[in-house]
């Protein structure tokens, strides 16, 4: 029994032993590297340069034909309004546009009971002038605009490269700073970077949501609408080669 024990042993340092990572170079000689590896992270706050705006025009009517008539005039009400804005057709998209039978349950019959239809037909507004988004609201709403579904503050596809870049210089100095940190109160040395890898890169656009149009409607005065900053997050994992 005292035997077969020690054999389980030898077994298991056996398998321990061949279970350790190796590298092998080029040439086919087996490298032993100590490697120490970290992660970086960092947080960016950037100021927004366009904001996204999703708005609709929501028509009902007892024919197909006679809601479309209604939507398309409310529509082209608000694309023209936009166009003399100095919207262009890239900034002003069709977002959805859906027909769909409009009912309701009816508790006494126990049945649906049928009310026409009901047309959603939504754009997409790009706007580059930040201090204008009230107003632009505002205006589309008092064209034909009955529902906002969101508004949201973004970054561009140009500055969203550069905060990028910065996003992942941070992370990469902050891998760095900690395995410093490490090698510094363990008594290692660094030789150099041995593999490096971007985990993640996360943009948090602010939004504004469910707006209440006619509380908009009671109101006067200008819609307030106040841009916040943008959050991007970026992380990766770096490995070190120790000397």
């Amino acid at each position: 029994m005292k035997f077969q024990n020690i054999i389980i042993i030898i077994l298991l340092l056996m398998f321990s032993a061949c279970s350790q990572p190796v590298v092998v170079s080029s040439s086919g000689e087996v490298v032993d590297k100590r490697l120490a590896t970290v992660s970086g992270r960092s947080e960016i706050a950037s100021a927004p340069d366009q904001a996204e705006i999703d708005v609709s025009v929501i028509s009902k009517g007892r024919t197909p034909k006679e809601v479309q008539e209604k939507n398309a005039e409310n529509m082209n009400s608000v694309i023209n309004v936009l166009k003399k804005w100095g919207f262009t057709d890239k900034e002003v998209q069709t977002g959805r546009y859906d027909l769909q039978q409009d009912r309701r349950w009816d508790p006494d019959t126990n049945q649906y009971v049928d009310l026409g239809y009901i047309i959603t037909n939504s754009v997409h507004i790009t706007a580059k002038k930040l201090d204008v988004v009230g107003d632009i609201l505002d205006l589309v709403v008092q064209n034909g605009v009955n529902q906002i579904e969101r508004v949201r503050f973004s970054l561009s596809k140009e500055k969203q490269r550069n905060v990028f870049d910065e996003a992942l210089k941070k992370a990469a100095e902050d891998a760095k700073s900690k395995v410093d940190v490490l090698v510094k109160t363990l008594g290692a040395k660094i030789k150099k970077v041995h593999s490096i890898q971007e985990n993640n890169f996360i943009i948090r656009p602010y939004e504004y949501e469910g707006f209440a149009l006619k509380a908009m409607a009671e109101v006067r005065a200008p819609t307030p609408i106040i841009p916040e900053d943008v959050e991007t997050t970026a992380q990766v994992t770096v490995s070190f080669e120790l000397e």
